[in-house]
């Protein structure tokens, strides 16, 4: 049984741009686990933060 889904995606080149995706989404979690880190190493801010709702935080 052949499935036509699959073997279009087996002759279709990759769109470069879906990697380029992949980085820019990689690159954006490294950034904001760098801005989190940054801002947890100040003390007043973890402390508004631990103190705040959810609702402030939104």
């Amino acid at each position: 049984v052949e499935h036509p889904t699959e073997d279009k995606a087996k002759t279709e080149p990759r769109d470069p741009q879906d990697s380029d995706d992949v980085l820019d989404n990689l690159e954006y979690g490294r950034y904001l686990k760098e801005v989190v880190e940054i801002l947890e190493s100040d003390p007043e801010f973890k402390k508004k933060i631990e103190n705040a709702s959810l609702s402030d935080i939104k």
